[in-house]
């Protein structure tokens, strides 16, 4: 599998180096306040030593004019989208980010932030971060925030799929504009049906606490909510669904690499994300789980799962047998346990 796990079975050859650069993605549809969020985050003195990437639409950007940041540490990708044509784009810019930093050029950071257009597919972003070398050395993705207009967001997800897929793939969701939100209990049960469990924050103005955010607190891992139990929700927009269980122990881990070979290679792009925490036999500590389409990332161990919490695993699909992947699930659990 392209980008995926080789048939070495030996867990610690996939682990990412110690102390990467976390890099998280803040996205979110056409004025669901991405900018002012960031904006109020950036203020903070706690968070100076921040690099900001925005991608912007059009000829002329604005964005990073209401950002209000220092020149040295905004690199503006003007005119598309990173989804897209700047794909190539976006992996140079963080070079020159990391190349300008090391040469004292400009001050040095300790995470980088991509804030995308509110039309872009999360996809393709996430599997740039995941499959060019840079990945290797000295960053690593920290997870997907996707703002939804707390006003606005229900009629969002109701008219544009890119909306839907941007919740779908969210480690963490901010609903915004709380202060002029009125029916938010609606919206909310809208957005568990979309991802059942991605932390839901609630945002007024643009402030909250940042440290919520994957990449900004002390962990530079996205931590995953417990999972109770199997939980499978009903398909919505799209033909986006999502399926999830808990993993009772520790895994071999040549069970879990051919397990996850043999999903890639029969869903392939239908299979948007898979993520989750996993012990594998042997390891000290659970490795955290990414993947995105057909592209796996290399494993992280973590540290914050106190004694007695079970693994989990999420998948969200697309148009394809929500039936078949909760049975895969199933299949993983009774090979691995029995």
């Amino acid at each position: 599998m392209k980008g995926g796990f080789s048939s070495v079975a030996d867990v610690s050859a996939y682990l990412i180096d110690e102390n990467p650069i976390p890099v998280s993605i803040i996205t979110g549809f056409l004025g669901s306040g991405k900018t002012t969020l960031l904006a109020r985050i950036l203020k903070s003195s706690i968070f100076s030593d921040t690099a900001v990437i925005v991608n912007e639409l059009g000829e002329m950007g604005l964005d990073h004019l209401l950002l209000e940041v220092a020149d040295e540490q905004l690199a503006l990708l003007p005119n598309g989208c990173l989804c897209c044509q700047l794909r190539n784009d976006l992996v140079d810019t963080m070079r020159t980010l990391l190349d300008r930093a090391t040469r004292s050029e400009i001050p040095a950071f300790e995470r980088l932030v991509i804030e995308t257009t509110g039309i872009a597919d999360p996809v393709p972003i996430i599997q740039t971060l995941m499959t060019d070398p840079l990945r290797f050395s000295r960053f690593q993705f920290a997870g997907l925030s996707t703002v939804i207009d707390g006003v606005l967001g229900a009629q969002t997800l109701e008219n544009f799929s890119v909306s839907v897929k941007q919740t779908a793939l969210a480690d963490c969701l901010i609903v915004s504009k709380m202060d002029v939100a009125e029916n938010y209990k609606s919206l909310q049960e809208r957005i568990r049906n979309i991802n059942s469990t991605a932390p839901i924050i609630f945002s007024s103005n643009g402030e909250m606490n940042p440290r919520l955010l994957p990449g900004f607190g002390d962990s530079k891992t996205t931590q995953f909510p417990v999972i109770s139990g199997e939980v499978h929700k009903p398909a919505h927009g799209d033909g986006i669904f999502e399926v999830s269980r808990a993993m009772e122990g520790p895994m071999d881990f040549r069970v879990f690499e051919k397990w996850v070979n043999q999903l890639h290679e029969r869903y392939r792009g239908n299979l948007l994300r898979l993520k989750g925490i996993i012990h594998f036999e042997g390891q000290e500590a659970p490795s955290v789980i990414q993947a995105v389409q057909h592209i796996l990332y290399p494993l992280e161990t973590v540290s914050f799962q106190s004694e007695g919490e079970i693994g989990r695993l999420v998948l969200i699909g697309q148009e394809i047998s929500r039936h078949e992947l909760v049975s895969s699930l199933e299949d993983l659990a009774q090979i691995a346990y029995h």
